[in-house]
């Protein structure tokens, strides 16, 4: 079998060329139409929940995600927070190596993100709310009575080289050894 050194230009929307790269930008493999690699996300065809493409500019795989109807990266960040004790309302946790974040100190954004996880568990179940913040900057937050929660839903943007920390928001509970996560994802 063989092209007898003809090479294969069309089949269902993927191309072929002499040099065996594939192109596919209307076709789709088990549901996922993956687009050529580029430095933007893709707007055409409309892109679909799944869908992928590789980014040049960021060197990420990225996936759309229909729910928050944006490209994400296919790889996700955790951001750890905790604090043993007591953290007063308003007061920041503290991040690896028990260095407590600040509006200045905290993990420093590679790229432009979308927080889109946050869970916890504490030792008390008062009212309080964790918030995640951006340069001191409320950018998601968590309502909790309980001791352990998590909301897998959150759509929150931030910048790239953006300082992000957790702390307990004014307005509820002093909260008491707690340990947290945030899960971020990279955008354009």
């Amino acid at each position: 079998m063989g092209t007898a050194g003809k090479s294969i230009r069309s089949v269902n929307s993927l191309t072929a060329d002499s040099s065996g790269n594939l192109d596919n930008t209307q076709g789709k493999f088990n549901g996922i139409r993956f687009y050529n690699k580029s430095s933007t996300d893709p707007i055409s065809p409309t892109p679909a929940d799944g869908d992928r493409y590789y980014n040049t500019a960021m060197h990420l795989e990225m996936v759309y995600d229909e729910s928050r109807a944006k490209w994400l990266s296919n790889e996700s960040n955790m951001l750890y927070w905790s604090r043993n004790g007591n953290t007063a309302q308003g007061s920041y946790f503290q991040g690896q190596d028990g260095i407590a974040f600040t509006s200045i100190k905290g993990f420093l954004a590679p790229f432009s993100g979308t927080l889109v996880a946050v869970g916890y568990s504490r030792d008390d179940s008062d009212s309080a709310v964790f918030e995640l913040t951006s340069n001191g900057t409320e950018i998601g937050f968590l309502s909790s009575s309980a001791q352990t929660g998590a909301d897998y839903n959150i759509n929150s943007n931030f910048n790239a080289n953006s300082i992000l920390g957790a702390r307990n928001k004014t307005g509820g509970n002093t909260v008491t050894d707690v340990q947290g996560w945030a899960r971020i994802r990279w955008r354009r």
